[in-house]
């Protein structure tokens, strides 16, 4: 066979390499452009991501969640000192303008709450070592003045998702001079009370029933017992004076008269107004549409967490609950409770031959079932464990008879609970909705 030419085999080489070198650039500008795609893509949502989390942080400074009928609820943030003047005590004050309801919610000074990146900033300048849990203490002890009540007040509004119109603030001693407004308070204490007097005498208040001028019940509700859950203690005693404070200073003064003692002896924020607060008082005292309640969280040592998700659940609940007064209710009550007043049989009293139901009331976790241990071991018959979360958690526990004149020995352990007759559609004979003034099995305050 005869061989090609060099003239044509050079050719040939030629062709396959002009081949060659067409498919290699066919293959490149495929691949750069794939590669370039590639690349521009990732960045792009890399920026985009960026940006989404740059936003969700910018959302997270001013709210974690979208404001709860802000048009219809005046928020106020009532800052209290402790006569040493160290330590914060807080009432947040929600009042739905359509129905003059009102809610006072009890905040623990020692809370520890999670906070945004641009919170942690500011904390910085003046607390070394912020991370993004801090406690309203430590906040209270960096700054000073009116910058710690907004800055406090910015981090409330982040945690539970409301905007608040204002803050009050008050020292020991013009809080004593609004309880004073009351004369007396008469309460039934388990315990007695020991605490220092303004002078620095050692005072003691004995169990029972007694009756609390301004002074004493001030040390009543800000002295720490010293247990693992004082805090917790302390709000709850807290709780259970202001629901008999409240009914008698709006029996002894007028709604008008009430502000006014108020507004002069409380230091505002810039703009705010008592003509709401006012005409909440001028409703409470014919219909007294006042709901108390403790903040939800879980205490632990020196320190009481707060669980964002639970508070915004909370004050949801309770703005609902204010939003569907009509023109009946009660302090601390349903307003539809029309029931009878319940009377006992001394002879019959024992509860420990009926069924008997518990719910737990006060968003506090295995609340129920420690009760329900606590009472079979004292000889009860426990037919039902549950929850009940149809209003938000309940100050007052509630006790439900299905007829007249048993259950009365449950107040031995359920102190100054609301007891009514009713229907118990489930067959058992005692409901009983544990609320947020007996968190502590066995224990009352």
């Amino acid at each position: 066979m005869k061989k090609p030419s060099i003239l044509n085999r050079i050719l040939s080489l030629l062709l396959k390499v002009v081949v060659v070198a067409l498919i290699m650039v066919c293959i490149g500008i495929v691949s750069f452009q794939g590669v370039t795609k590639y690349i521009t893509g990732s960045f792009y949502d890399f920026r985009k991501a960026s940006d989404t989390t740059e936003n969700n942080e910018e959302k997270a400074d001013a709210t974690t969640q979208a404001p709860v009928n802000e048009e219809k609820v005046e928020n106020i943030l009532l800052f209290v000192d402790s006569e040493d003047g160290l330590y914060e005590y807080m009432i947040l004050s929600m009042i739905n303008e359509e129905t003059n309801a009102m809610n006072l919610l009890f905040i623990p000074e020692n809370a520890q709450i999670q906070v945004s990146k641009k919170v942690q900033k500011t904390l910085s300048k003046k607390m070394d070592g912020i991370s993004a849990s801090v406690s309203f203490r430590d906040i209270e002890r960096a700054f000073g003045g009116a910058d710690r009540y907004d800055l406090m007040c910015r981090i409330f509004e982040e945690m539970s998702g409301i905007e608040l119109d204002g803050w009050d603030h008050m020292t020991a001693e013009n809080a004593m001079t609004f309880l004073d407004a009351a004369d007396h308070v008469t309460m039934t204490l388990n315990d007695p009370v020991t605490y220092r007097d303004h002078d620095g005498i050692l005072r003691r208040i004995e169990e029972g029933e007694v009756k609390l001028d301004a002074r004493q019940a001030f040390s009543y509700m800000t002295y720490l017992d010293g247990t693992s859950s004082q805090e917790s203690n302390r709000l709850s005693r807290m709780e259970a004076y202001f629901e008999k404070f409240l009914p008698r200073l709006l029996s002894r003064k007028k709604a008008a008269a009430v502000t006014e003692i108020y507004q002069k002896n409380v230091e505002s924020s810039k703009g705010r107004s008592m003509d709401t607060f006012t005409q909440a008082l001028e409703a409470a005292s014919g219909t007294d549409f006042i709901t108390l309640r403790v903040l939800q969280g879980s205490e632990s040592g020196d320190v009481f967490e707060i669980d964002s998700q639970k508070v915004q659940l909370q004050i949801s609940a309770l703005n609902q609950q204010a939003a569907s007064y009509s023109s009946t209710g009660g302090l601390g009550k349903d307003s539809d409770d029309d029931s009878d007043e319940v009377t006992f049989d001394e002879e019959n009293g024992d509860s420990k031959d009926l069924s008997i139901e518990i719910y737990n009331a006060a968003y506090v976790q295995g609340l129920a079932s420690e009760w329900s241990y606590f009472l079979e071991d004292e000889g009860y018959n426990i037919t039902l464990v549950d929850t009940y979360q149809d209003e938000g958690p309940i100050s007052t526990t509630r006790i439900i008879v299905k007829r007249d004149g048993i259950g009365g020995d449950l107040l031995n352990y359920f102190t100054d609970a609301d007891v009514s007759v009713g229907e118990i559609e489930t067959g058992g004979d005692i409901r009983i909705y544990v609320g947020t003034d007996h968190t502590h099995v066995g224990t009352t305050y």
